[in-house]
């Protein structure tokens, strides 16, 4: 990374005021650039919970679900099926 220095942009006939005006703007527009990030960040936490959350659903409605499908293995197997003779 190369370093820059900041005072060597600066026109040698700006005032104090005129400098500090522009220190000024761009301190805003970082501000503005911030609460824009803080902005996203909380947007991807949210979606992150609500990703969290529907995985929890999910995983009780799968074991919902194996349980069902158990209970019905169960009640199926107390039929019995006669097989063709295939020797015929």
């Amino acid at each position: 990374m190369i370093f820059q220095d900041p005072l060597a942009s600066l026109d040698p006939r700006m005032t104090v005021a005129q400098i500090i005006g522009e220190i000024t703007t761009a301190t805003a527009e970082q501000s503005i650039g911030i609460h824009h990030v803080n902005a996203s960040v909380v947007q991807l936490d949210q979606m992150t919970q609500q990703n969290a959350a529907m995985v929890e659903q999910y995983a009780v409605a799968s074991a919902g679900q194996r349980e069902h499908a158990d209970r019905l293995v169960e009640l199926v197997s107390t039929f019995r099926l006669q097989r063709e003779n295939s020797s015929a």
